[in-house]
């Protein structure tokens, strides 16, 4: 029986090895536009790389580089406007209580994202340039350009180090005097640039003070670096060629002539310091901190470098392998995948799911601010929505993989950004909203710590829109991600001293914004909105009108479940805090229950409106179900319901990160052909050159195009996929929940699940052959499958879902006669057993034959 073990063993490893081997994006022809160029990055540093030789551009990002200055942004009037708009919002005046807002308590639009620059390295004209392949190496976050010149075969590599942030570029060939180009820098911001050697070039630049919300109105961007307004930048380059020459030309271009290797080292800071301090150009300061940079790479040189980036990098990569079908003995191009995969060719799934933890892996790392909208690479002087961090979900669904895939410390950014929004967010508490204790965040951020609601005070007469600047839960949906780190990690030494004071001021906020509704008796939050949709409603004098806020709005209330039912659970296991705890039982169990409407879907707003759009991208009030833990379907089979008539009502399609939230909750719901069937219309091949949206989609670079590329889809995805083969949430490890047909067999070592446990399991036929728990804190493990298992390592006991210790059931009310038909499902098994910390234990479908 072991013997058998370890040859299937084996041959699975052999499989994933192949699987991890074929971890590639390639090309044949080089980018010509920015979709279709390879992203590269350490969390400070990014570049997309376009693998043209000839005439080559790496597009350059730095993550603090940002427009504007510290700005609290308070508004003085929308304390005193609150009550008003509760008053019109009880009266069923919802239009007016959305201008009473807009006119007294939104606050400026966040600072912008922007590039930095653009790297040019241009062969003369009369070199003769093929280019064989592109690729990306995401095994080891290397990029590089197989090409031939003057018919001399020819390499180019490029890599952006962490442990040495340094951006490294490497030319090598066979041959004597094989390399000759200039040298170039160019950028959309103010700059200038100077060659200070031979062989070192620097731009000094500065951002704008202001860059506005829309492309249309880009002549209001404003420069104030005279008044010290304005993130200032520095990039330096130095070139060590082997060989032939290196010169400057005319103070602004470094020439390479008649070159063997070539070596182009690249360093990059601005002068933002934090998020509310202000930020005081030192030109020396920054000149010596790039200047040391690249002196200590230029000593260490690049084989040296290269080694300790790929030993970095692979420290994080390789914590899971996945190996989803039959590895391909022959890859396809990325492009042909994209287009052309079907149920014998799962290379795209495997791709998509590590394609995934390498772009988190570049652009989230401990020290950097956390990722946001595109993650860290941006093209555009005025991007779409500012490239800014957007709280009501896209922020949130960029950490949704971290932890279950082994990238736990790339979620620290995201954890330590939090903590900055506390601070601004307890004086937006206090100035908006009177409430001294706790803090607060709306639906947008920036790298200046905003936590004010945007909109452009009352000033914008353009976008006055409540949908999506009253929205006073950002805070509290923050505040799991705080919780989810300790559950699987289970660090009560960080929940202590880190996570649960800043979840307990969360709930301080949470408990005062709350009030009982005279209606019905209940608690609600007033002003809310379900972000970022809107309802249809009858006014006093019958006409309809379009509502956008209103009270008590599913999402804020399963917010608040989360939120106090994971502070009460923190408490409890520090043993703190019980008179607290006890308060937050007794308001969870008063909060405005979940209710089911007309069509028997879960109601979105407090009374049963129709939307104005069925098909509307945000599911915001499905967050019970997924992200949250509220409604677990087989317990809660009514509610469980009324979320899949809401999702069929919802429809299939949408943004890229909208189809990619539905497959978590389809998978949740245990719906694997749909979830499947979802997935796959969401990774369409995206022409780069459309602008309209597309119901999602991916670009030739894979990442994921709404369009304009936002990156929360792209690790959306890998979140779906992990939610198909493992869900955690309700205090038990069900393995392979939703496996669709088309991923009948695979292999997936390193997954995460909540308890501190690690999974590795192999199956085949859609069924578990063989699977090991590592137990790396110890307690209580309890494992559900859809076929019986069996140990050597203890005796598995056999236990109902009423003997699993879960938060209590929550009452829901029904505004239908429509007959609500409960969700019925397969047969599992279930077993519990006590695990010792640093144990593994190895498990094998029961009764299974060997052969």
């Amino acid at each position: 029986m072991k013997k058998h073990f370890l040859l299937i063993y084996g041959l699975l490893i052999i499989g994933s090895t192949k699987a991890q081997n074929n971890l590639k994006l390639w090309y044949t022809k080089p980018a010509q536009v920015w979709e279709e160029a390879l992203p590269l990055g350490n969390g400070h540093l990014g570049a997309m790389d376009y693998g043209n030789p000839k005439q080559e551009i790496f597009q350059l990002n730095e993550k603090t580089l940002w427009s504007g200055i510290p700005d609290d942004g308070l508004n003085n009037k929308s304390k005193d406007a609150i009550p008003l708009i509760r008053e019109k919002i009880d009266a069923g005046e919802y239009k007016e209580a959305a201008d009473l807002w807009i006119n007294n308590c939104q606050g400026p639009y966040t600072a912008r994202y922007l590039p930095m620059a653009n790297l040019h390295i241009d062969m003369p004209v009369s070199a003769n340039v093929k280019v064989n392949k592109r690729e990306l190496d995401i095994a080891r976050a290397v990029s590089a350009v197989d090409f031939i010149l003057n018919d001399i075969p020819c390499k180019r590599s490029s890599f952006i180090s962490y442990p040495d942030r340094m951006m490294v570029i490497h030319y090598e060939s066979g041959k004597e005097s094989t390399f000759s180009f200039d040298i170039s820098m160019e950028s959309m911001l103010k700059n200038k640039v100077s060659c200070k050697s031979d062989d070192y070039m620097l731009m000094e630049g500065v951002a704008p003070s202001f860059v506005p919300f829309a492309e249309k109105d880009s002549a209001l961007i404003r420069y104030e670096d005279h008044l010290g307004k304005g993130l200032q930048f520095q990039v330096h380059i130095k070139v060590v060629a082997d060989g032939g020459d290196v010169k400057n030309i005319a103070n602004s271009v470094l020439s390479v002539r008649n070159a063997r290797n070539v070596t182009i080292f690249l360093s990059a800071l601005t002068s933002y310091h934090d998020f509310n301090r202000f930020p005081i150009y030192d030109k020396q300061r920054l000149f010596g901190e790039n200047e040391a940079f690249i002196q200590r790479a230029v000593a260490k040189g690049y084989d040296s470098l290269l080694s300790s980036h790929i030993k970095d990098y692979d420290s994080l990569f390789s914590q899971l392998e996945i190996c989803i079908g039959k590895p391909s003995i022959a890859s396809q191009s990325t492009l042909e995948l994209l287009k052309k995969r079907n149920a014998k060719n799962a290379e795209i799934y495997n791709l998509l799911y590590q394609y995934g933890r390498y772009l988190m892996i570049a652009s989230s790392r401990i020290g950097t601010l956390p990722s946001n909208l595109q993650g860290m690479w941006n093209n555009a002087l005025i991007p779409k929505w500012g490239c800014n961090y957007t709280t009501d979900i896209n922020l949130e669904m960029n950490y949704w993989l971290t932890e279950s895939t082994g990238l736990s410390d790339c979620h620290k950014p995201l954890l330590d950004f939090i903590e900055t929004l506390s601070i601004s967010g307890e004086k937006t508490a206090k100035n908006n909203y009177g409430i001294s204790e706790g803090w607060m965040v709306h639906s947008n951020s920036d790298a200046w710590g905003q936590s004010v609601p945007q909109g452009g005070f009352d000033k914008d007469y353009e976008v006055r829109a409540a949908r999506w600047t009253c929205w006073q839960m950002a805070g509290v949906w923050l505040a799991q991600h705080l919780w989810e780190h300790y559950d699987f990690n289970r660090d009560t030494t960080y929940l202590r001293s880190f996570a649960y004071p800043l979840m307990k001021g969360a709930a301080d906020f949470a408990l005062n914004w709350l009030y009982k509704d005279k209606e019905t008796g209940y608690l609600v939050t007033s002003p809310s909105s379900s972000p970022e949709n809107r309802f249809w409603y009858i006014d006093k004098s019958g006409k309809k009108q379009v509502g956008e806020i209103s009270k008590a709005a599913t999402m804020d209330m399963a917010l608040l479940w989360d939120l106090f039912t994971n502070c009460i659970e923190a408490a409890r296991i520090l043993g703190i805090d019980m008179e607290f705890a006890q308060k937050l039982e007794l308001c969870r169990a008063e909060l405005f229950p979940m209710q089911i409407g007309k069509y028997g879907q879960l109601q979105e707003w407090f009374k049963d409106f129709e939307e104005c759009e069925i098909r509307h991208r945000h599911l915001s009030h499905l967050f019970g179900l997924y992200p949250g833990k509220q409604i677990i379907p087989r317990r809660d089979t009514v509610l469980a319901s009324a979320v899949k008539t809401t999702l069929l009502r919802r429809g299939d399609t949408g943004p890229g990160w909208d189809m990619a939230w539905k497959v978590c909750l389809w998978s949740r719901l245990e719906e694997a052909e749909k979830a499947m069937e979802i997935f796959d219309n969401g990774i369409n091949c995206v022409d780069p050159h459309l602008t309209g949206e597309c119901g999602g989609g991916l670009y030739p670079n894979l990442f994921a195009a709404y369009p304009p590329f936002q990156i929360d889809a792209n690790f959306g995805i890998v979140a779906a996929m992990t939610e198909m083969l493992l869900q955690s949430y309700a205090n038990e490890l069900f393995l392979l929940p939703a496996l669709p047909q088309k991923w009948d067999c695979g292999y997936i070592k390193g997954l995460k699940a909540r308890g501190n446990f690690k999974v590795e399991m192999t199956w085949k036929d859609r069924q578990i052959t063989e699977f090991t728990i590592e137990s790396l804190s110890g307690g209580n493990c309890i494992i559900r499958t859809f076929d019986p298992l069996e140990s050597e390592d203890m005796d598995l006991q056999v236990i109902t879902d009423r003997q699993i210790k879960r938060s209590p059931e929550g009452k829901f009310l029904v505004n239908t006669n429509k007959s609500i038909d409960a969700l019925k499902y397969k047969q599992t098994y279930v077993y519990s057993f006590n695990t010792e910390k640093n144990r593994t234990y190895k498990f094998k479908l029961k009764n299974r034959k060997v052969l």
